[in-house]
């Protein structure tokens, strides 16, 4: 996937999804279908080309920092609103945004 894409991992599953030899067809068949659907989204040698990050770690720290570090504390319930609410706060001053997001917001009953 790296090197050639999705349409690269559809090359190499062709041979598996039709021999009779493999154990798997039906698995590589329900793969194909799934990366088939999806071959803008793995394009990776594109994104790469682009100077695009390919990789989830960015997106799996910032869950974490607006998130996991603020909503889940020891004894810490919230409700989905209140949440909600936190974690566009959080992500307000992550951003440096803090002031603008403060200045303008409108609290509701």
């Amino acid at each position: 996937m790296y090197d050639a894409g999705g349409s690269g991992l559809l090359q190499r599953l062709e041979p598996l999804r039709t021999s009779p030899e493999t154990l798997l067809p039906a698995a590589a068949q329900k793969l194909s279908n799934y990366i088939r659907t999806r071959l803008a989204e793995t394009d990776y040698p594109r994104y790469r080309s682009r100077g695009w990050t390919i990789g989830s770690g960015m997106v799996e720290s910032s869950a974490k920092q607006l998130v996991g570090l603020r909503l889940k504390g020891p004894g810490m319930h919230w409700s989905r609103a209140g949440a909600t609410a936190v974690t566009a706060l959080r992500c307000a001053h992550l951003n440096g945004h803090w002031h603008q997001t403060w200045q303008n917001l409108t609290l509701t009953g």
